[in-house]
């Protein structure tokens, strides 16, 4: 069995962190690269050799390389001696039109190339410069305006060579022609037609089975359709909800069994009821474009009227209206009514004057806003009299300045005695509170005791006798009473 010998291997950063001994050979296997070490540093094989020039080893090993770096020279080994390819190139010997990915198209001679202008453009010439066109303008004939933008003078315009141009042609004005020749097909109601369109539109009208509307599949796809369900779409994509392509202008009808909107592809001359507009479309290989002011009375332009020659359309409600309508309405008119409802009388109130009013009297209506003499009720005219005589009709409890807390029911606030005393009662009346006395001998009441702020006096009948003299009443602070 062969005996395989590996080196030292690792990552690069692992091989960073060792120390390679004399002539060990490492290998990264990250950066798949090769080291040799001599103890102290390591050296990638394959790498050219740098050292001072005098340092250089003898030439004969085809394919060596080295560098100098004190004369920032490189060399090669052709195997009998070293070649120094770090010398100038010659940029005059290297062929610019046979240098790789080279293209003809992206060389050309700017010379060759002229930009030509017919009047009245003016400028020109060869790309190898840049150039200026512009439009030539005749003092007499051609000016720019501030805009910048180009017109014709009176001067410019010859009269004589506007061969029988005698009427307006404006955008707004009404010229008479004898015929009109219309290149294009009408694409909505307001635009012109040809008689050969609208012949060829009625007699080679195909006639198609009805749609429910005319809607945008890519935004709003019919929800909930049943079988057989048909519209128009009008817009190329995929549809909101099932996200099936669509293309617009196509009809499309809904087949349940499949899931899916079955197409039909129009053709020039289909004709097709669309149910929501009452409105019928014709195909005319481009777009759809209504139909229906041949069939629909109320789908003709300028339906209204109302000027001369013309008419106005109503219905039977309106009819009615004007039918029944047997006096002037008009605003300088004064008709008659049994009954009349205002939903708004804001118009009204401010016309309206009091003294317009019928059976209106003077007398009856005063300015209390200014003085009116002895009429007047001003702060003169009051007097006491004028005041008293409704006291009736005055509120006491509303009065100003009423407190409640100053008007109480007398009758409700009580005078209580306690021991020793009598009297007492409501305060509607005056009220006498007296010492109870004894009610046989007029003696007071024993024991007659009043104590209080620090004095106390207690008066018993067995404790105390006057018989003779004179009788002491001590305080308790040893003061004579």
């Amino acid at each position: 069995m062969a005996t395989i010998i590996k080196i030292r291997r690792g990552t690069k950063s692992e091989l960073d962190n060792i120390v390679l001994s004399e002539g060990e050979i490492g290998f990264t296997t990250d950066t798949h690269e090769v080291y040799i070490g001599d103890g102290s540093n390591h050296y990638l094989v394959g790498k050219v050799m740098v050292d001072n020039s005098v340092n250089r080893p003898d030439a004969g090993i085809s394919g060596r390389m080295f560098y100098a770096p004190e004369l920032s020279a490189t060399y090669v080994d052709d195997g009998e001696q070293w070649v120094d390819i770090s010398t100038t190139i010659d940029e005059s010997e290297i062929d610019h039109n046979s240098l790789l990915n080279y293209d003809v198209d992206e060389h050309v001679d700017h010379k060759e190339v002229n930009i030509n202008v017919n009047a009245p453009l003016t400028g020109g010439g060869d790309i190898s410069s840049s150039r200026t066109i512009g439009i030539k303008l005749l003092d007499a004939d051609l000016g720019v305006n501030a805009s910048n933008k180009l017109y014709i003078k009176d001067s410019g315009v010859d009269h004589d060579s506007l061969t029988n141009t005698h009427q307006d042609v404006t955008t707004d004005s009404s010229p008479t022609f004898n015929s009109i020749t219309i290149n294009s097909s009408p694409s909505i109601g307001s635009d012109a037609t040809t008689k050969d369109y609208v012949d060829n539109l009625v007699q080679g009208v195909a006639w198609q089975e009805a749609v429910i509307s005319v809607t945008d599949f890519t935004t709003s796809e019919p929800t909930s359709p049943t079988d057989g369900d048909r519209y128009i779409n009008d817009t190329t994509g995929n549809t909101s909800t099932t996200t099936q392509p669509v293309t617009a202008d196509f009809i499309y009808g809904w087949n349940e069994s499949e899931t899916k909107w079955e197409s039909t592809i129009p053709e020039e001359g289909f004709a097709i009821w669309v149910e929501d507009e009452n409105v019928t479309y014709v195909y005319n290989g481009s777009s759809w474009t209504k139909m229906s002011s041949v069939y629909n009375h109320n789908n003709l332009s300028n339906l209204q009227g109302g000027t001369d020659g013309e008419y106005y359309h109503l219905d039977s409600t309106e009819y009615n209206y004007l039918n029944n309508q047997d006096q002037s309405l008009y605003t300088t008119s004064s008709p008659t009514f049994n009954d009349l409802t205002i939903t708004d009388p804001t118009s009204i109130y401010s016309s309206l004057s009091l003294s317009g009013f019928q059976d209106y009297d003077d007398s009856e209506f005063i300015d209390w806003t200014v003085d009116q003499g002895d009429i007047n009720i001003h702060e003169e005219n009051i007097t006491e009299i004028s005041i008293t005589q409704h006291e009736t009709a005055i509120d006491h409890d509303r009065l100003k300045n009423y407190s409640e807390n100053e008007h109480v029911d007398h009758s409700s606030v009580t005078i209580s005695t306690g021991n020793g005393l009598t009297g007492g009662g409501d305060i509607t009346a005056s009220r006498t509170l007296s010492i109870k006395n004894d009610t046989i001998t007029g003696a007071t009441v024993a024991p007659f005791n009043i104590s209080g702020n620090g004095v106390g006096v207690s008066v018993d009948n067995s404790s105390i006798r006057h018989s003779s003299g004179e009788l002491y009443v001590y305080m308790v602070d040893g003061g004579i009473f």
